[in-house]
């Protein structure tokens, strides 16, 4: 398997079927971004979108795998059993970052900016007061008491903000029990961009970009953050609306994506 020759064949299938790269991005419902990583080399399609891509592009996974078209329809053993090892291979990558558990991962994907400010603050606050405890002590002339002091500030900072995402949480399970439940259309599949988190398959979070009609009026919505790529199953998705106000939505990711396709 290189990834070389396989996006050497993928831009050049692309370029003959007269598709961009968003183009073809959009057809996966991913990021153009993605696709120039492959036609660049820099990374592999994931196992999961394999078939989806081939069929994109009218070739077999064998071809895509070999990066090369085949001229006759035969495979030989050893082709079959090179495409079994790669495939074999991509699998256990996404298997490695499935070991880890989903209460982490999920802690580490933040729905909000809120969640991830929060979250943030907690961890450089625990950090700040357990160093500032331990420099403290051992040198009570140092500024370790200092460290410990913000440390508590920053704790306390993100336990306000935690305070404000849970009522947001309630408020959202209160619309999923009580609101409109009703489609809406996906206009665009994009990527959120600030700093890199860890245990995440990318750098930056991915959202789900919809409108929903409610008495002729058109309404634009978001989803919350996704920290895999999206794969939707069709052009739309389920949203529960608030029957008070229209404006006020909310998309509930296992239910539209499975909770495997967001953590």
């Amino acid at each position: 398997m290189d990834m070389n020759k396989t996006g050497q064949l993928i831009a050049e299938l692309r370029k003959e079927m007269g598709m961009t790269q968003q183009q073809l991005a959009e057809r996966l419902h991913i990021t153009g971004a993605a696709v120039s990583k492959w036609e660049r080399g820099l990374s592999f399609p994931d196992v999961s979108i394999l078939e989806l891509l081939a069929d994109a592009l009218h070739i077999s996974v064998t071809e895509l795998l070999k990066g090369e078209k085949q001229t006759d329809d035969h495979i030989s053993a050893e082709d079959a059993e090179e495409n079994i090892r790669d495939t074999i291979h991509l699998a256990m990558e996404d298997l490695t970052k499935s070991r880890i558990p989903v209460k982490v991962r999920r802690f580490f994907a933040p729905e909000s900016y809120k969640e991830f400010i929060s979250k943030t603050l907690l961890i450089l606050g625990i950090s700040f007061f357990t160093m500032g405890g331990i420099v403290g002590t051992i040198d009570p002339e140092s500024d370790g008491w200092k460290l410990f002091r913000l440390g508590i500030v920053m704790m306390f900072i993100a336990w306000l903000m935690w305070i404000w995402c849970i009522t947001e949480i309630r408020y959202h399970k209160k619309l999923m029990a009580i609101g409109t439940k009703m489609k809406a259309t996906v206009t665009k599949v994009s990527q959120y961009y600030f700093s890199e988190m860890p245990f995440q398959e990318t750098g930056h979070p991915y959202y789900i970009a919809f409108e929903y009609v409610i008495d002729d009026h058109i309404y634009i919505g978001r989803s919350p953050l996704i920290w895999k790529v999206p794969r939707l199953q069709s052009r739309n998705v389920i949203i529960y609306v608030d029957n008070r106000n229209p404006k006020r939505y909310y998309m509930d990711l296992e239910l539209n994506l499975g909770e495997d396709k967001v953590y």
